[in-house]
């Protein structure tokens, strides 16, 4: 029976290096990148709005803005940070000669990574640490312990 390995990945050195590990350490198993745009209580003064529900294509496709929706300028954004996400998971993926699953969500990060986990059977989660220190930690916390304490699934935190 094939494993499914999940790879939490953002533009960061530490979600590249996670998928690195996935890739070199499960070479036979599925791997999803699962990218989660952010989103939170817009009573929160820090959250971001509720981005609109779009589907990120399969590499073969051409990533334009033809496939986005008609959003505004802060959900754009997002729309673009996921493509440069997906589009550099793929490219590391073909380094490996190796196809992986894409995936978008929105949500609070930690909530989204543990839940897609629960209900696409997910066997391990890998992700990369940011190693907020001091205020930062405070404001963004950890996601990678976040996920940890969510799931009975394995969690794998590079950093």
């Amino acid at each position: 029976m094939s494993r499914h390995i999940l790879v939490a990945m953002e533009m960061a050195a530490a979600s590249e290096a996670a998928l690195d590990f996935a890739l070199d350490e499960y070479p036979d198993a599925t791997i999803t990148v699962l990218h989660v745009l952010e989103s939170g209580d817009p009573l929160d003064l820090f959250a971001k709005p509720e981005p609109t529900e779009y589907i990120i294509p399969d590499c073969d496709y051409d990533l334009t803005d033809e496939l986005l929706p008609d959003a505004g300028r802060f959900e754009r954004g997002q729309c673009k940070i996921a493509e440069k996400v997906f589009d550099h998971a793929c490219q590391i993926a073909d380094g490996y000669g190796k196809e992986i699953e894409l995936a978008v969500e929105s949500g609070k990060t930690a909530n989204e990574i543990s839940e897609y986990a629960a209900t696409h059977t997910v066997d391990q989660i890998v992700i990369g640490d940011r190693n907020y220190r001091g205020v930062s930690r405070v404001l963004f916390g950890n996601i990678a312990t976040s996920i940890g304490r969510r799931t009975s699934i394995p969690v794998t935190i590079i950093s």
